[in-house]
C-alpha cells in the first residue's frame, strides 16, 4: 500500500536530481483540451518512487513504459493517494474470492486521469459507477457487462469487478490498431470474416443500450473499446461515463473521436449516434462520419 504524502506539491530543483528507482506504473499523451487544435503537448508519467506516488511530464514519447527514463521527467509532482479511493458503503456489494478465478475481471484506476487542480475527481467518479453497477446488477440484461461487486481494502473500494469477457469489438476487427480514418482504408474487406455478423452485433448492442435508457441511464461513451464479446454475443462496458438522463457532462470523460464533444448533456441521442457511427466505421462509410 502507498505511504500517503500530507499534501501535493511540486518538487525541488535539488529533489529532482537526486536518483532514484522508479516504477512507472502509466504513460499516457496529452493531446490539449477540446477546444484546442489536436496535436501532441507532452507524456504524463504516474510512477512510484518510495512508496510514494507521483505524476511527472516529459516531451517524449514512448512505445511503451519501459521506455520512460528519469532525466526525461519535468513538472514531477506528488500525488496525495488518500483522495484516490472512496470509502465503501454497507449498501454495496462486496466481492468475495475473486482472486481465486481467472472468470472475473478487476476493473481499477487508470490514473492517468488523476488531476492536481480537481484531487477528488477520481473518487466521485468510482462512485459514480459503484452506484451504477449496483443498480444494474439489480436488471440484468444480455448485452450488459456482468458486475459482481467491489474490490475492497482497508475500508476502501480499491476496484469493481465484473465478468471477464475475451476481446473487444476494436480488438476482433482492428487488430492493427488503425485509427478511426485510417481503419476503413486500410482494412478494406478484412472485416469479411464478420460481415454476416455485424448487423446482429448493432442490433445487440442497440438493445443494451435502450435497456440503460429504460432505466433513465445514458452511457456517454459508446465505442469499439468498450463492446466486449462474451463468446459472440457483444456485451456493453465500462459504466464510468454513464449519468442520469439530464446530467451535465462537464466532468464526464468520452473517447476522442466517437462523441459529439459540443453536447453537454446526458440523452439517448449521445449512445444512438455513436452506434451509427461505428455503423459506418464497419462498413467503411467515412463520408457519414458524424464526428
Amino acid at each position: 500500500m502507498f505511504l500517503s504524502p500530507s499534501t501535493a506539491h511540486e518538487t525541488s530543483q535539488s529533489s529532482k536530481c537526486t536518483p532514484f528507482i522508479m516504477n512507472v506504473i502509466q504513460c499516457s499523451e496529452y493531446f490539449g483540451r477540446g477546444d484546442e487544435p489536436v496535436a501532441f503537448q507532452y507524456s504524463r508519467i504516474i510512477f512510484q518512487r518510495d512508496g510514494l506516488l507521483y505524476e511527472g511530464r516529459s516531451t517524449s514519447r514512448y512505445r511503451s513504459k519501459t521506455d520512460v527514463k528519469e532525466e526525461d521527467l519535468y513538472k514531477i509532482t506528488a500525488i496525495a493517494v488518500e483522495n484516490l479511493h472512496p470509502d465503501y458503503e454497507r449498501n454495496f456489494t462486496k466481492a468475495c474470492n475473486y482472486l481465486e478465478t481467472d472468470e472475473w475481471y478487476v476493473k481499477r484506476l487508470n490514473l492517468s486521469h488523476y488531476d492536481l487542480q480537481n484531487p477528488d475527481r477520481l473518487k466521485g467518479q468510482t462512485i459514480e459507477e459503484v452506484k451504477t453497477c449496483e443498480y444494474l446488477k439489480e436488471r440484468p440484461h444480455p448485452n450488459i457487462a456482468v458486475y459482481h461487486g467491489c474490490e475492497v481494502k482497508d475500508g476502501k473500494i480499491t476496484g469493481l469487478c465484473f465478468q471477464r469477457y475475451g476481446e473487444t469489438l476494436m480488438e476482433r476487427v482492428n487488430p492493427m490498431k488503425y485509427n478511426k480514418q485510417r481503419f476503413p482504408v486500410e482494412v478494406g474487406g478484412g472485416i469479411s470474416p464478420h460481415i454476416e455478423h455485424i448487423e446482429r452485433w448493432l442490433d445487440n448492442i442497440k438493445g443494451g443500450i435502450l435497456h440503460l435508457h429504460s432505466l433513465g441511464i445514458i452511457h456517454n461513451d459508446i465505442n469499439p473499446s468498450n463492446i466486449m464479446f462474451d463468446g459472440d454475443t457483444p456485451v456493453i462496458i465500462d459504466f464510468g461515463s454513464c449519468r442520469p438522463r439530464g446530467h451535465d457532462l462537464g466532468m464526464v470523460g468520452r473517447t476522442y473521436e466517437w462523441h459529439d464533444s459540443s453536447i453537454m448533456e446526458a440523452k439517448p441521442s449521445n449512445d444512438l449516434d455513436a452506434l451509427e457511427e461505428m455503423r459506418h466505421w464497419l462498413s467503411g462509410s467515412v463520408e457519414n462520419f458524424k464526428f
